[in-house]
């Protein structure tokens, strides 16, 4: 299995257990649901490092991947912050931007796996 249907697998799963929260009225599953959202962004993590480390070709990788490190965390935060103003308004739509950033992620990560 390659990285980029490792990828794909790992995104689909996350979208999927967004958009799962956001129609669900069921404890049992949400309690199941999130335990997925943690497993799937544990192995995403790892995948997202594999392959940042082999996109990254220049003699300044230290560089390159702490520039990497900054505009992740600083998605991160934003995504985060984003987050925790619409779960306010209203949790559904949270979860759906939620679902809408993890298709976006695994485009991104699509794209990366290629190079």
């Amino acid at each position: 299995m390659g990285l980029g249907q490792i990828a794909l697998m790992e995104g689909s799963s996350l979208a999927l257990a967004c958009l799962t929260l956001a129609r669900t009225g069921s404890m049992l599953l949400s309690v199941l649901t999130v335990g997925t959202i943690r497993i799937s962004f544990n192995l995403f993590q790892l995948l997202q490092n594999v392959i940042q480390n082999r996109s990254v070709r220049t003699k300044d990788r230290a560089t390159a991947l702490s520039v990497h490190a900054v505009l992740f965390d600083g998605t991160t935060i934003s995504a985060t912050l984003l987050f925790g103003c619409l779960s306010e308004v209203s949790l559904s739509v949270a979860f759906l931007l939620g679902a809408l950033l993890c298709l976006g992620a695994l485009g991104l990560t699509g794209l990366l796996a290629k190079e």
